[in-house]
């Protein structure tokens, strides 16, 4: 009997990890959002034509937006090496918001 209430009480208590790659938690969604409204809106026009500037190939997407989010300036844009890397930040964090 105590074995089947310890079984029950640890599948209340246990949480399953999220998808790495599925969608995002709403905190970390709350973020990308507020990143993304921050962002130029001429951002969101242009075409993303770099790499991967960012470093982030191969990263669950919750840990690309975490990265993405932390990398933007004050006046919302993603400055990578001296280069503008706006665009290519707003694609990424777009894809993700979906």
């Amino acid at each position: 009997m105590k074995t089947l209430a310890f079984a029950l009480l640890a599948a209340l208590v246990v949480q399953i990890p999220a998808d790495p790659d599925g969608p995002l938690e709403p905190s970390v969604m709350n973020e990308v959002e507020h990143a993304l409204a921050r962002a130029p809106s001429c951002a969101t026009n242009a075409p993303a034509a770099f790499g991967d500037i960012f470093a982030t190939n191969g990263l669950s997407a919750t840990a690309v937006a975490v990265s993405l989010v932390s990398r933007q300036d004050k006046a919302g844009e993603w400055i990578v090496n001296g280069t503008n890397a706006t665009a290519e930040a707003v694609a990424i964090l777009m894809s993700l918001a979906r």
